[in-house]
């Protein structure tokens, strides 16, 4: 059955929330909410247990726009029948199916259909939080290369570009994106990236933008972070405003990284992404889909 034939029998989604840390589980709500926004459905959920939204200025706007989305759209159905998720704890199930609803990736229709209507709010309490105040570096002028490291240091690296196919090829096939048990595809790729690669597009980047700062937004352990300067603020919030934020952002294998491309707030902003089995659900970098037309790399 698919997805545009079970909308039909469904007025609701309950919002799934997950247990992971602040981008996993944000970037699991947008599809989601992007889903219900495209077919007119209702978004069921508890305040209270929606994770991220009463404590980080992204989660608080993704639940403001939810209530107003409902109001919009009615409000409560008096009986409601839920969509149901192929398998709602995998990320990348979600992410696609809201890819293969509205035929685009997930940042170019979030960042055209519901960022406009949630940046005044997402500003005002970036800036009540401080956020836009004391910045060591000037955000027109610098390159931020996110690192993530600290959980996934010691593990190897992997065939990033075969599981992005993979995915392609089942987005193609216009099912969800369920991992492959294949010998020769492995998906539990967040891994560091090597740092040759990550060298390499730094000075891609500064051959771009020669007036440009290096910054790393990392945690320490990478021969990279010699070169140049290193921002962790200590506040997980602050450094992804800054990441949303600067002109060029270079990200890592991270749903971290991807949910500041999701908020970034300026429209020149220039990303070179890291491709991976996640934004390849999403949409990102597929020769039909893909409407962000980002710098991809493997």
């Amino acid at each position: 059955m698919s997805i545009e034939q079970t909308t039909n029998q469904v007025n609701a989604i309950k919002l799934y929330v997950r247990t992971d840390r602040m981008g996993s589980t944000i970037t699991s709500y947008i599809p989601q909410i992007i889903y219900a926004v495209h077919h007119g459905l209702y978004i069921d959920y508890t305040p209270e247990q929606m994770r991220y939204a009463a404590d980080t200025i992204y989660g608080k706007v993704l639940q403001e726009y939810i209530n107003v989305h409902n109001q919009r759209i009615g409000g409560k159905p008096q009986i409601m029948d839920h969509k149901q998720w192929l398998s709602p704890d995998e990320w990348a199930v979600i992410a696609s199916e809201a890819v293969l609803a509205v035929k685009q990736d997930i940042g170019s229709y979030f960042r055209s259909k519901i960022l406009p209507e949630i940046r005044p709010r997402l500003l005002a309490l970036a800036e009540q939080a401080g956020f836009t105040a004391g910045i060591p570096f000037n955000l027109d002028k610098v390159i931020l290369v996110h690192l993530r490291l600290e959980d996934v240091a010691h593990l190897p690296s992997c065939n990033r570009e075969a599981e992005c196919k993979f995915f392609y090829n089942q987005l193609d096939k216009g099912v969800p994106c369920t991992d492959p048990i294949l010998p020769d595809v492995n998906v539990v790729c967040q891994r560091p990236i090597e740092p040759s690669k990550i060298m390499s597009i730094i000075d891609q980047a500064k051959t771009e933008y020669p007036d440009h700062e290096v910054y790393l937004v990392c945690s320490p352990h990478n021969r990279v972070q010699a070169m140049y300067p290193r921002i962790m603020t200590g506040n997980d919030q602050l450094d992804l405003w800054l990441m949303a934020n600067a002109h060029v952002l270079i990200t890592s294998i991270s749903t971290y990284s991807l949910m500041a491309v999701y908020y970034s707030c300026r429209s020149d902003q220039r990303v070179y992404m890291a491709l991976w089995n996640h934004p390849a659900a999403a949409g990102f970098g597929h020769p039909q889909l893909d409407q962000s037309k980002l710098n991809y790399f493997y």
